[in-house]
């Protein structure tokens, strides 16, 4: 009975032996996630009865990493701390338009103790046969206030030009709340909504100022460390005419600073202007450039 009863009862929990707990450490110092995983993994399997030891080690590796990045945020200056993207490449245009041509994008990011600043810009501009057959202008500000780790405020202004969709300028402020739904290392989903005030200068008819809803979904999933899939959907719903603008990309890191993406852009006018298509697309195929 004694022996039976031995077989089921589970060993004792043990700490890690030195060695593997200094590679543990050096894993968790070069501040790479996968290559800790791989190494806290291995130490689960080739030391079963260490598994609370290492599961330990781990969190007090991400509660120092956090403190650390607090710290950091609180003593940076307003021109430190800023990462960004810029990005190049050749672009194909159905709807309003139908050519090939080049895209130009940045995106810049800052994030402080409570704050997240985001600035973006871009550049669609297509020709052939010496004839412009596009040329899009798009910049705009986000500023996030966290409020908790999955409430946060949202402050947004855009700018756009597209006179082939029928205005040479358009201006959006908008103030709201966002609430992550999913917030893992994987996957991240996050929903917005709020109030807007937009004024768009259209090229045929009268100019329009009006109020409107905001609301849009992010979604940014890791399908591993080397590929990428997000997804931006954005509404601005106005009493005669409503946005809907789509973004999908997958990118695929090619370095740890460049990487490849392809990327399809969607954009719908409920109301367009007179002898406008409803429907522009844009796909891409961009080189990314990570600082």
């Amino acid at each position: 009975m004694l022996a039976t009863a031995a077989l089921v009862i589970p060993a004792a929990a043990v700490p890690l032996p030195p060695a593997v707990a200094a590679m543990l450490d050096a894993a968790a110092a070069t501040g790479n996630a996968a290559t800790l995983k791989s190494v806290a993994d291995m130490a689960r399997q080739t030391n079963p009865g260490a598994r609370a030891d290492v599961d330990a080690r781990l969190a007090g590796y991400a509660a120092a990493a956090a403190k650390a990045q607090q710290e950091r945020l609180a003593t940076q200056a307003w021109h430190e701390g800023i990462s960004g993207q810029g990005e190049i490449g050749l672009t194909r245009s159905t709807g309003n338009t139908d050519s090939t041509g080049v895209a130009l994008r940045v995106n810049l990011t800052k994030k402080t103790r409570n704050w997240k600043h985001g600035v973006r810009a871009t550049v669609d501009y297509q020709r052939s046969n010496g004839v412009t057959r596009k040329q899009r202008y798009a910049a705009g500000y986000e500023g996030n206030v966290r409020l908790n780790d999955r409430l946060y405020t949202v402050a947004v202004l855009g700018f756009e030009r597209d006179s082939f969709a029928g205005y040479s300028s358009r201006f959006t402020e908008s103030l709201g709340v966002g609430y992550k739904l999913v917030s893992s290392r994987a996957l991240t989903v996050g929903v917005e909504a709020g109030g807007a005030l937009r004024q768009t200068a259209y090229a045929r008819i009268p100019d329009e100022n009006s109020p409107a809803g905001r609301l849009a979904v992010d979604t940014n999933w890791k399908l591993s460390p080397e590929i990428a899939l997000t997804s931006n959907a954005t509404a601005y719903v106005e009493d005669v005419n409503t946005t809907l603008a789509a973004t999908t990309a997958m990118t695929f890191k090619v370095t740890s600073a460049l990487s490849a993406r392809a990327s399809v852009v969607v954009r719908h006018e409920t109301d367009p202007p007179p002898l406008l298509d409803d429907t522009d697309t844009t796909t891409a195929f961009t080189l990314v450039y990570g600082f």
